[in-house]
């Protein structure tokens, strides 16, 4: 038996089939998601039929590679980019059809409230990519709490809608789909999705979760006192904890079950920056010249951050900032050194905010990306956060199915799978942190300066 697994982003549509019981892959297809390109344009909209044919075309391509029954195909699991919202017109056609908008933000829907009452009061239904598929697998409309906290339209805390938000963005409660549990039936493949993708009629959806939720899943952080971490674009840090009472002056995101989330939009893109910039060959180059680089990169300190307001700097906008270059001294290298050390020490502070957030942690686990093969970037980060790092090989279409097991409630299980099969490598500490908590406490100094010349 199989279970199928669907990873949707705004560039690419990945499936997946896993084994049911013991996890193991058998056979992914990957194809690029042009339906969501015409989001670029407004008068086009989003190709909701291309889109969902490009979906069928992959299931099929997999179904075929892969030479399976597909009545052995017990359920259905879907992982998705929570970037791209869809909004559903009921009004006029018997037929649901998206409404056609460029992609949207609750700030855009609340300027239609203000500026534009006809596309309004066409909206029906407010949805995100992952809310579509199941819908067009099971024609119910329907959404998860962790969609809508990422929306910021549910209190984790509270868990009930965050009334203020829906004031703010002139959000009706009409306008949100039924709520539906991450792990629980979302609905059966209907005889005309059956047609359009080869999945026998009554399939169920096991599970449905945002990127967030899922990355999370994906590298075994389920309970509390647990971090995850992702450091590709943006980098995220995304903790659960028994904690709800966060700090006022922290923009912090919560995300179920009670996780808080930390981002900042550098991290890894400004070591690509530099490896363009400097045309290296490959990184694995990069990371044996920053190496060769004492520990604080000789006084040379790298604010990694992005273009733009910045979570955990209380919104504001630094851009990337390099402090003490000495020309006649200091190479490629010390910048490559500086760079690692200050992704890390990002990261650290991030750590540290949530922390003042009576947050506690004891483990930390990690996508196994190109920053973990660096050693100076693994070195510096566990020895600040005190913990050792565990890093998985994840594919999120894959673990999408494997993610529709938790549906009979087995989290043990389900744990011991993602070990046993995307376990890469565990970092253990270093005995001498001194070095690297004085380079450390040197780097918040010197954005503590940054900061107040931003007030």
């Amino acid at each position: 038996m199989y279970y199928l697994g669907l990873n949707i982003t705004n560039s690419t549509i990945k499936v997946a089939l896993a084994n049911v019981h013991s996890g193991i892959k058998v056979n992914t297809f990957e194809a690029p998601s042009k339906g969501i390109k015409s989001f670029e344009n407004e008068k086009d909209g989003f190709d909701d039929e291309g889109f969902w044919l490009v979906v069928c075309s992959a299931i099929k391509n997999l179904i075929k590679d892969s030479k399976i029954d597909t009545d052995k195909i017990s359920g259905i699991g879907i992982s998705y980019d929570s970037e791209v919202l869809a909004l559903f017109n009921l009004s006029h056609q018997k037929t649901k059809q998206l409404v056609a908008f460029k992609s949207l933000s609750l700030s855009d829907i609340k300027w239609l409230s203000e500026n534009d009452q006809n596309k309004y009061h066409q909206i029906d239904k407010i949805i995100l990519l992952g809310d579509f598929i199941a819908y067009k697998f099971t024609h119910t409309i329907s959404t998860t709490k962790d969609g809508l906290v990422t929306l910021g339209l549910w209190h984790c805390d509270k868990d009930t809608w965050d009334k203020s938000a829906l004031h703010r963005y002139q959000i009706k409660k009409s306008m949100i789909p039924t709520v539906v549990e991450n792990f629980k039936n979302h609905g059966l493949v209907t005889p005309s999705a059956s047609q359009d993708t080869g999945i026998p009629v009554g399939t169920p959806i096991l599970f449905r979760a945002a990127h967030q939720a899922s990355t999370a899943l994906a590298i075994n952080v389920l309970n509390h006192g647990e971090i995850a971490i992702s450091t590709q674009s943006p980098t995220r840090i995304y903790a659960l904890t028994n904690a709800s009472n966060p700090n006022q002056n922290l923009k912090i995101d919560h995300e179920l079950p009670i996780g808080k989330s930390m981002i900042f939009k550098g991290g890894y893109l400004k070591y690509e920056w530099l490896k363009k910039q400097f045309k290296e060959n490959s990184y694995e180059i990069m990371n044996r010249k920053a190496s060769e680089i004492s520990i604080g990169a000789e006084g040379v300190t790298v604010f990694p951050f992005g273009n733009g307001k910045e979570q955990m700097l209380k919104n504001i906008n630094i851009g990337t900032v390099i402090k003490g270059v000495n020309l006649k001294n200091h190479s490629k290298a010390h910048l490559f050194r500086a760079t690692l050390e200050g992704i890390a020490f990002a990261m650290v502070y991030g750590i540290e905010n949530l922390k003042t957030n009576k947050t506690e942690f004891h483990t930390i686990n990690a996508v196994n990306d190109m920053l973990f093969q660096s050693e100076v970037f693994v070195n510096t980060l566990t020895s600040l956060v005190e913990l050792k790092i565990t890093t998985y090989n994840t594919d999120m279409a894959v673990n999408a199915a494997r993610a529709c097991s938790l549906n009979l409630g087995d989290f043990k299980k389900y744990q011991d799978i993602i070990y046993e099969n995307d376990h890469a490598q565990t970092f253990e500490l270093l005995k001498n942190r001194e070095p690297y908590v004085e380079a450390y406490q040197h780097w918040k100094n010197e954005l503590k300066i940054i900061l107040k010349n931003h007030l």
